[in-house]
C-alpha cells in the first residue's frame, strides 16, 4: 500500500515537471533557430509518451498550449497544427520503452533500492532548488525526510553521501536554471509590447528564477543579464525578419486585413527589439513600411 502511495505521489511530481518541460520545449521549437524540427518533434513525443504512463492528459495540454501561445504573444511563429495532431495520434498507439528518460529517476520502481533512493533524494533536492513556493517547499521537505528515513533503515545513509548528493543537485539545478532563464528570455522576446498579463507572468517567472539562481550562488551580473536578453532578442528578431519578408510576399499576391495586421505587429515587435538591444539593421524595415510604423506609434 505504501509503495502504491509513493507511486501516486511520484506520478503527480512527474506530471508537474512534465508540464514545465513541455512548455519550454514547445517555446523553443517555435522560436529557436538552432532547433531541428524533426528532433524537436521526437523530443515532444518522448515527453508526451512519458506523460501517458503517469496519467498526463496530452490532448488537454495541447489545447491549452495553443491558447496560451497566443496569450503570450507567440503569434509571430504560427505553424501548421499537423505536428500536434500527429503527436496526439502517436500517443494513442501502444508504445514500448526505448531507453531511459531523464525524468525516470522520479518514477517509482518495484522496490526501493539504494540507487533508487539516492536518485530520488537527488531529484528532490533539485526540485527544492528550482521551486521555492511555500507549498512545494513544504511538500519537498517532507519527501526528503521520508527518503532519508528509508535510507537510514536500509543502512545506506551518511552525512557524506547526503552532502555529495546535495552538491551534485546544486550544480544540476544551476545548469537547469540557466536553461530555464534562456527560455524565459525567449518568451519575453516574442512579446510585441512589454505590458499586459502575458508580460507580467513572464516577468514574475524571471524574478523567481533569478531569486533561485542567487540562492544557488549563481547570481547574474548586469552584464550577464543583458547578454542573455540581447541574445534572445537577436534570435527572435532574425526569425521575425524572415517572417516579415514572407508576409510582404503574401501581401503582394493578395491583400488581406489579417496579413496587414500581422505585418503591423511584426514591425512593432522588430522595432521594440531593435531599440531594447540596439540591433543595427535598417534594411529590415524598408521604405514601404513607413506608413505601418506611423500607424503603430499613433495607436
Amino acid at each position: 500500500l505504501s509503495v502504491n502511495r509513493a507511486a501516486q505521489e511520484t506520478a503527480s511530481e512527474v506530471r508537474l515537471a512534465l508540464k514545465d518541460l513541455l512548455d519550454q520545449k514547445m517555446t523553443e521549437r517555435l522560436v529557436s533557430e538552432s532547433t531541428d524540427p524533426k528532433e524537436a518533434r521526437k523530443d515532444l513525443q518522448a515527453l508526451l509518451e512519458l506523460g501517458k504512463k503517469v496519467g498526463f492528459n496530452a490532448t488537454e495540454y495541447m489545447k491549452g498550449w495553443y491558447k496560451s501561445k497566443e496569450d503570450n504573444g507567440l503569434f509571430v511563429f504560427e505553424r501548421p497544427q499537423t505536428d500536434a495532431v500527429n503527436i496526439q495520434a502517436n500517443l494513442q498507439q501502444n508504445n514500448q520503452n526505448s531507453g531511459r528518460n531523464p525524468e525516470a529517476d522520479l518514477e517509482a520502481p518495484p522496490e526501493e533500492t539504494e540507487d533508487y533512493l539516492i536518485n530520488r533524494l537527488r531529484a528532490l533536492y533539485i526540485r527544492s532548488a528550482l521551486k521555492n513556493d511555500w507549498r512545494t517547499s513544504l511538500d519537498t521537505s517532507l519527501k526528503i525526510i521520508k527518503t532519508k528515513n528509508k535510507m537510514i533503515k536500509l543502512g545506506i545513509f551518511s552525512n557524506d553521501i547526503n552532502d555529495k548528493v546535495r552538491e551534485e543537485s546544486r550544480l544540476i539545478a544551476g545548469l537547469k536554471m540557466m536553461e530555464m532563464l534562456k527560455e524565459v528570455f525567449l518568451e519575453r522576446a516574442t512579446l510585441y509590447r512589454l505590458a499586459g498579463p502575458a508580460y507580467q507572468l513572464i516577468d514574475a517567472k524571471m524574478i523567481g528564477l533569478m531569486r533561485n539562481a542567487k540562492k544557488l550562488g549563481m547570481e547574474l551580473t548586469e552584464y550577464e543579464f543583458t547578454l542573455l536578453r540581447d541574445r534572445a532578442n537577436e534570435s527572435v528578431y532574425e526569425v521575425s525578419k524572415r517572417e516579415l519578408k514572407l508576409t510582404n510576399v503574401a501581401l503582394a499576391v493578395k491583400d488581406s486585413p489579417m496579413l496587414r495586421d500581422k505585418k503591423k505587429k511584426l514591425i512593432q515587435l522588430m522595432e521594440r527589439l531593435q531599440k531594447e538591444s540596439d540591433i543595427q539593421d535598417d534594411s529590415a524595415l524598408a521604405e514601404n513600411e513607413l506608413t505601418d510604423r506611423v500607424q503603430i506609434k499613433a495607436a
